[in-house]
């Protein structure tokens, strides 16, 4: 692919993740990771920026669900956004205030362009 065909960048930061693989289950916390959003539909996430291959992620085609669950165990008064495939589910968060608004709009803004 080259570059001018790759999918645009809509969102990219940091977040803390908590999934339900059993390496995170057995850690119990919540782990810092690079995300990178693409128009295509793909939500990659890596163990640190600049990282050449994700350590994770889902196409939002493949989503079940994708709800803001403010009464998530542990992170009581916290924003945290879930996203459920058949396979895993990615809950989500940040220690910026706002940053959750922002990826949810931009999370169903494609969405909705994969419809």
């Amino acid at each position: 692919m080259s570059v001018k065909d790759a999918p645009a960048v809509p969102r990219k930061g940091w977040l803390l993740l908590k999934g339900n693989n059993l390496r995170q289950a057995l850690g119990g916390g919540w782990v810092p990771r690079f995300f990178i959003l693409l128009s295509d539909g793909r939500l990659q996430y890596f163990a640190s920026e600049g990282t050449p291959s994700p350590v994770g992620g889902l196409h939002l085609g493949d989503l079940m669900a994708f709800r803001r669950n403010a009464s998530l165990p542990g992170v009581e008064g916290q924003e945290v956004l879930q996203l459920v495939t058949p396979h895993q589910t990615l809950s989500l968060r940040s220690d910026v205030p706002h940053d959750i608004d922002q990826w949810e709009t931009h999370i169903n803004l494609v969405i909705e362009s994969l419809c």
